[in-house]
Parts: C-alpha cells; structure tokens; sequence
C-alpha cells in the first residue's frame, strides 16, 4: 500500500468547478475549496486569470493534507473572474478552475436620523425617520412590539429620497412600545430600534425628544 501511494499523482477537484458560476454581491462572502486524493507531499497553488495569488490582506489561504480553501476578503466587481487551484507533487500536476461573478449589488447598510428615543403626552406628534442606502429596489417595513405595523389611518409612513418614515399625528396611551424600521433589498437587509413612550394628559407639556445619530459601516467590498 505505501509503494502504490508514493506514485500517486496529485489529483484534485474543486467542489464548485462543476457547478454554475458563483455569483455573489458587493459585500458578501467569496471562497473556493480544492480537494485531493490521499496522495503524498501534495502543494497547493491558487491562480486568478493565470496569475499566482498570494497570501495577502485581500486574500486568505489555507493548505491541508489533502486540500486548500481560498477566500476573498472584502471582494468588489473587479475579482470577478476565474480561479485556479492547482495541485502537484514530485509525481504531476492536476488543477481545476471555477467562476466567480461580484455584482454590482450592495448591501442595505443604514445610518441613522432616528429618534432613538421619545417622550410624548397623550394627542401630540411623535416622528421616527431613517436614512437608507443601498441598491434598489429598497422595502421598507415597520414593526412595533415584534409585530408588523398594519394600515392605520392614526400612522402615516413614507419613504422618499431615501428616508424611511413613520409618523403618529395624535398619540395613544396604545401607541407606546418599541418601533424598529426593517429595509431589504436582494442583497440583505438591516433593522433600526427606537422606543416611544406615551405619558398621560399633560396637555401643557411640549414634547421631550432626544435624536442619536449612530453611523453604521456598509462594507463596499464587503453582509444575514
């Protein structure tokens, strides 16, 4: 059995050459994985249009005994193309080739004009607002309590010029609850929370309203 394994050329086989290319947005996760038969002292290659990749920030490889995984960190449309894993030994060469498609697609990311928070009194004016960014086409849904917000002729919600937003003209005690604006589009979606809480017939009190901006990176490539 040892003398028949220390002929063996170093056959391999990619796990995604057979199959469509790989198409993935801006933003997502892009990695190969290249498997050999138990075949000795077996080094690993990879290659992007005949190019040697190496090690890099951009790059991750990781070699075993009898595979290799290449992934791409933060890949953008120009890593769109083929990709290459060869895999020799004092015996031979076999390698394999896969596509990879990076669309122009990005991620939904937010940074927010959100009252986080807002104190009200019964019958006054409560606004939430959310700036979103991301390839169309954007849905945008709201939600109080974890449950999602129906038609209510007491709620008015747009979205213009991507800016998501809901608005109670006259509040209820029914009103008060946790609200969070949920945006998706086909490359992902994101959530922002904001809290309102309606105090009693204090009808002299002007509302209190406290506005945090929270900035939240979107990854150009870079996700759920």
């Amino acid at each position: 059995p040892g003398q028949r394994a220390s002929g063996r050329v170093a056959t391999c086989y990619c796990k995604r050459a057979k199959i469509n290319p790989v198409e993935i947005n801006v933003g997502g996760h892009a990695k190969f994985d290249c498997e050999t038969e138990d075949a000795p002292n077996v080094t690993f290659k990879w290659y992007k249009s005949n190019i040697e990749i190496k090690q890099s920030e951009k790059y991750r490889i990781i070699s075993r005994h009898t595979g290799s995984s290449l992934e791409l960190l933060n890949p953008v449309k120009a890593d769109s193309g083929e990709y290459t894993c060869k895999a020799s030994n004092q015996h031979g060469s076999d390698s394999c080739t896969a596509s990879l498609i990076v669309t122009g697609k990005i991620p939904v990311g937010t940074f927010f004009i959100f009252y986080y928070l807002i104190v009200t009194v019964l019958g006054k004016l409560a606004q939430f607002q959310c700036v979103v960014v991301g390839s169309p086409t954007l849905s945008v849904q709201w939600q109080k309590d974890e449950s999602w917000i129906l038609e209510d002729p007491r709620i008015e919600r747009t979205f213009e010029n991507n800016v998501a937003t809901l608005r109670i003209s006259a509040c209820e005690a029914s009103h008060s609850g946790r609200y969070s604006c949920q945006v998706i589009n086909e490359a992902g979606q994101d959530k922002c929370f904001g809290t309102l809480t309606v105090q009693g017939n204090l009808l002299n009190q002007q509302s209190l309203l406290h506005t945090f901006h929270t900035y939240k990176a979107i990854s150009l490539c870079t996700p759920c």
